[in-house]
């Protein structure tokens, strides 16, 4: 894997957790906070409290997202399946339903940590030949080539969550992102630079 999509990867893992530390209500008061336009290793810091909880992301759009399901009574499960939602309109060369993930759920009234891995798995016809090229590994086939695509699991790792911890529909909390995705948003240097190069 490449340090982008480790670092990618762990992106979406950060911000992930991040929303799943929330409480179903939030009451602490919204700030405007200026984003870095490039993501790194280092943070800008930043003093903020929440009474019940808090969205965190990677995107401004994708945190209000989230909040949005929390204001009307959703969980932090509902808030964090949201939020990314959101981030795959608001960031989708860093965020998405084309990866998979870790969930990690603090269940309060059990006292107990949960985790759901939906991580990007080999297609089921997969065989270990697969990327032998005359008795060797073929490290270009094995990093880039069409038969190394992995089978995406966001998409059943949310809706998985959600149907088990969550108390919000699928429609409820994806509609931040489709929102986003249908208004349209201001792209900072950074999505054009990306896009403009990669795309």
């Amino acid at each position: 894997m490449t340090k982008k999509g480790v670092f990618l990867q762990r992106k979406f893992a950060v911000v992930l957790i991040s929303s799943l530390l929330l409480t179903s209500v939030f009451s602490c008061q919204r700030r405007q906070i200026k984003i870095p336009e490039l993501p790194s290793d280092r943070h800008q810091p930043y003093n903020f409290i929440g009474q019940k909880g808090m969205v965190v992301a990677a995107h401004p759009l994708a945190a209000e997202a989230g909040l949005e399901i929390l204001k009307k009574g959703g969980n932090a499960v509902d808030a964090a399946i949201a939020t990314a939602f959101a981030l795959n309109a608001a960031e989708p060369f860093a965020s998405g339903i084309g990866g998979g993930g870790f969930m990690v759920i603090f269940l309060a009234e059990e006292k107990k940590v949960t985790i759901i891995n939906f991580r990007e798995k080999a297609p089921s016809q997969a065989f270990p030949e697969l990327f032998m090229d005359k008795g060797k590994i073929n490290e270009q086939w094995r990093r880039s080539h069409g038969l190394a695509v992995a089978v995406p699991g966001a998409l059943a790792g949310w809706a998985y969550a959600l149907r088990k911890y969550g108390t919000k529909e699928l429609y409820d909390v994806m509609q931040g992102g489709i929102d986003i995705a249908e208004k349209g948003f201001a792209v900072s240097k950074t999505f054009s630079k990306i896009n403009k190069d990669e795309y």
